[in-house]
C-alpha cells in the first residue's frame, strides 16, 4: 500500500523530499538545485509570498515519488 501524505515543515519529509533525486540521478545528472528547493518547501525562498506550496511525498517501505502543488 501507498501511503501519500501532506506535509508543512517536519524536517523528516523534507528531508526526504530532497533526498529522493539524489537516490535516483547520478549526481552529474542532478538538474535542482537542493538549496533553492529547500527553502521553497520552507517558504524561504524570495518569491514564495507570492504563492503557497502543497508538498505531498509517498511511501512504500522507501520514498516513492513527490510532488509540489503551486497555488
Amino acid at each position: 500500500m501507498i501511503n501519500v501524505i501532506e506535509f508543512n515543515n517536519e524536517t523528516k519529509y523534507v528531508s526526504d523530499f530532497l533526498m529522493l533525486p539524489t537516490k535516483l540521478y547520478s549526481k552529474s545528472n542532478l538538474m535542482e538545485d537542493k538549496n533553492d528547493v529547500k527553502k521553497i518547501l520552507l517558504g524561504e525562498h524570495v518569491l514564495s509570498k507570492y504563492f503557497k506550496v502543497y508538498k505531498f511525498i509517498a511511501y512504500k517501505d522507501n520514498i516513492v515519488s513527490r510532488t509540489i502543488y503551486y497555488n
